[in-house]
């Protein structure tokens, strides 16, 4: 009975040791995704004469349009969706 207590004891162990070092390096993975910790670059804006070829569309929280140009057309990336919404913004 000792060593079945003592084998359930270390599996429930190495259990918590693989979950924790799970949480561990999920948690500290660095997700492009995660606009949270994305910056700024204001030097990335541009200025791009066309028109709204299509209704906005959210991608992952981000807003999205299609800016038609005489040279063809570009998915426009607005900003997130609940930051357009409180801005009143209208494509």
């Amino acid at each position: 009975m000792t060593k079945k207590c003592l084998l359930w004891v270390l599996a429930w162990l190495a259990m918590l040791l693989l979950s924790s070092t799970v949480a561990g390096a999920l948690h500290g993975r660095g997700d492009v995704r995660d606009i949270d910790r994305v910056r700024y670059d204001v030097l990335a804006e541009r200025i791009y004469e066309g028109t709204v070829g299509s209704k906005g569309r959210v991608v992952d929280g981000l807003m999205y349009f299609a800016l038609r140009m005489p040279d063809g057309t570009v998915e426009v990336q607005i900003g997130p969706e609940e930051f357009v919404g409180h801005s009143g913004f209208k494509l």
